[in-house]
């Protein structure tokens, strides 16, 4: 009352929180909540309405889990993709707190604060990126595939080859992107000649032939020459045949040769 004597009499103790709160009688009451938050615990005597309030903060507990978002990325190599983390109690709240970031990445992987990174590569490969906590060691791993970018160059082998009339050559075609990551999907060959879809020319006819090895989506393109020369001579051919002459007068004779596809050696 106004002179210090203790009067509870009509008081009675509450708190803006919806659960958590328990009033045991006029001058007790416990508390205890699960969410994070301020919370106010006032006492008000119903009688004259005298009141007096204090304030309770509910901070998270130690994390007892993290998420990592996005949890898988397929990235084309030079391209980027940004990471966020958020960590939690056993109760859901949010604690980031102590948060660290690291990936097994040698380069392209760039944390910007406990929460958020980047990460940009431009080498083909699997890479794991982390979000641990500091104190309780609480992990959570995301994965990033990174694959080739669309194709910019072809190398063709062998360059400037010759074989004879009848016998095949294996081409080979690599296409590498940008960054030097192989990506050979979407290569075709191509002759004057006959070369089938693996890369197998072949011809029967001599002379001097183009094999091209093309990129569908980029057009990127690379050529060389393959030279066919004749197969060893199984007939000749000699003209005139049973001919005749005056004495004293010459007579001229040719003799072609030819291999087993007509092919003049």
């Amino acid at each position: 009352d106004a002179y210090n004597n203790v009067n509870n009499s009509g008081v009675v103790i509450s708190s803006n929180a919806t659960t958590g709160f328990t009033a045991l009688n006029s001058t007790t009451a416990n508390f205890t909540n699960t969410t994070s938050g301020v919370y106010s615990i006032a006492s008000t005597d119903a009688g004259t309405g005298v009141t007096n309030s204090t304030t309770i903060s509910v901070t998270p507990n130690a994390v007892a889990q993290i998420i990592v978002s996005p949890a898988l990325s397929i990235l084309l190599a030079g391209y980027s993709q940004s990471f966020t983390a958020v960590g939690t109690d056993a109760f859901g709240n949010v604690n980031n707190t102590g948060l660290a970031w690291s990936s097994n990445a040698s380069s392209g992987f760039t944390p910007v604060d406990a929460t958020n990174s980047d990460f940009t590569n431009t080498t083909v490969g699997f890479y794991s990126i982390t979000s641990t906590e500091a104190g309780t060691g609480v992990p959570s791993t995301s994965y990033v595939n990174v694959t080739a970018d669309s194709i910019s160059r072809i190398d063709l082998t062998p360059v400037d080859s010759s074989i004879v009339a009848g016998v095949n050559q294996s081409f080979t075609a690599i296409g590498y992107d940008a960054f030097n990551n192989v990506n050979s999907t979407g290569i075709s060959f191509s002759s004057n000649g006959s070369i089938n879809s693996t890369g197998y020319f072949d011809s029967t006819a001599s002379g001097a032939y183009s094999v091209s090895a093309t990129d569908a989506g980029t057009g990127a393109v690379n050529s060389t020459t393959i030279l066919v020369t004749a197969d060893a001579v199984v007939r000749i051919d000699l003209t005139p045949q049973a001919s005749s002459i005056v004495a004293g007068v010459n007579q001229s004779f040719t003799a072609t040769g030819y291999d087993a596809w007509n092919n003049v050696n």
